[in-house]
């Protein structure tokens, strides 16, 4: 029996050893990032490489770490008929497996206030390098407007300043990608001004026109060379 190495770059240093029921099968599987999973497969010349080998225990499926000395068992028997009796080939193949997409979930704001004309931060994670998101402006649950569409999901930030017309509790930005939604959580927008500041610049002008119109109402009405005298004692 003779092994061949596999035709990824990944699998390394492969032997076998075959005791006449099973054969063990032992490689080296490298990569720079040790956490990557692998998906190994051992294929046969017998059937030509187009089936993977079933009857198979040990390192081989869906979850292999990179590693020296990694070791798979063949039971034979179980997979050839009794009569077989031809060299076999033995390859070693190994992909790498994507690892699970985190589902996108919209960040909470950082604030629960947001002033008219003030920039807001909209911010996700998750999601796949290929979604496409979508962003509304939600109040009371109901949709206000759409914000933007088709946005890149890389750098996973939105930013949108607050219009004039925007006021009240209630409002949210909510995040889609077609296939997940998920809310930022609810905002109250604020005036830029607070009311008290926007009315009192007007009443202290009032208040400085009305005092100086009666000084000079005072002085005219009453000249000095007419106020009477300091009283003399009897």
């Amino acid at each position: 029996t003779s092994v061949t190495e596999g035709l990824t770059q990944a699998i390394e240093n492969v032997k076998s050893t075959f005791d006449g029921e099973r054969m063990t099968v032992t490689y080296d599987l490298s990569n720079s990032d040790q956490s990557q999973k692998f998906k190994v497969a051992l294929y046969g010349s017998h059937n030509n490489y187009t089936l993977p080998i079933g009857y198979s225990t040990g390192e081989v499926g869906e979850q292999v770490l990179p590693g020296k000395s990694k070791r798979v068992v063949w039971d034979i028997q179980k997979e050839l008929p009794p009569d077989f009796d031809a060299d076999i080939s033995i390859k070693v193949k190994a992909a790498k497996v994507a690892p699970p997409f985190a589902k996108m979930q919209a960040k909470p704001l950082l604030k629960t206030g947001y002033k008219r004309g003030q920039s807001v931060d909209v911010q996700w994670t998750g999601g796949k390098p290929s979604d496409k998101i979508h962003i509304d402006l939600y109040k009371d649950g109901i949709l206000n407007q759409k914000l933007a569409e088709n946005l890149g999901n890389g750098q996973q930030l939105y930013q949108w300043s607050l219009p004039k017309g925007l006021k009240g509790s209630g409002y949210s930005f909510v995040i889609n990608n077609a296939s997940e939604k998920s809310s930022s959580g609810t905002f109250k927008v604020k005036p830029k001004l607070p009311f008290l500041l926007k009315v009192l610049p007007v009443l202290v002008i009032g208040g400085v026109v009305v005092a100086l119109g009666g000084s000079k109402s005072t002085a005219t009405d009453s000249p000095t060379n007419d106020l009477p005298g300091p009283v003399k004692p009897n």
